[in-house]
């Protein structure tokens, strides 16, 4: 088990790696940055090489005003709209990539799946920024407790929940720069 040092060191680096995601979304509202998809191939593997070492911690006590500093529903969903409009053009086309390759009958269940998940791109950047964004509202509270429970929802989260659209969106970030020469 590491230490708690070692573990505020990882939960440091974290917390600054989420923060620059976190920042990176939030700039989609002034429109599409220049090389969109280099900077998230860059930023989604830094997110999964720095929670590895991250330890989930449980506060000492239970806080319910930690509860409103989570994103709403409203609130993801605006974030989920632009992020839907800044990626729709290679997604659609991604999406029409697998439904070519795996044309044959036998691949076609592939394809389906393939195009599907890729169709989520949006979705899966969305939902990795709600949970990040949630988790850097605790931690910037600066308090113990705020720190703690910070630790423990990343962690937990990332096993759980966007650790599922991080993989997801660096396949299909991948196939965009890779297969269709985007960015």
């Amino acid at each position: 088990m590491p230490s708690a040092d070692a573990n505020l060191k990882a939960l440091v680096a974290f917390a600054e790696t989420a923060a620059e995601y976190c920042r990176f979304i939030d700039s989609l509202r002034f429109g599409r940055p220049e090389r969109l998809y280099t900077t998230l191939e860059a930023l989604l593997p830094q997110l999964h090489s720095r929670i590895l070492p991250v330890r989930g911690e449980m506060p000492e006590t239970k806080h319910p005003e930690h509860d409103a500093l989570a994103m709403t529903h409203q609130q993801w969903q605006e974030t989920a709209d632009i992020v839907k409009e800044v990626v729709s053009s290679e997604v659609h086309d991604v999406s029409g990539w697998h439904k070519i390759v795996s044309a044959e009958e036998s691949l076609a269940a592939i394809g389906e799946y393939d195009a599907n998940r890729a169709e989520a791109l949006w979705d899966d950047l969305a939902d990795i920024y709600r949970d990040l964004r949630s988790g850097l509202a605790l931690w910037r509270t600066g308090a113990l407790d705020g720190r703690a429970e910070a630790s423990w929802q990343w962690r937990w989260c990332y096993e759980n929940h966007w650790g599922e659209h991080l993989f997801r969106a660096m396949l299909t970030v991948h196939e965009i720069r890779y297969q269709l020469f985007r960015d």
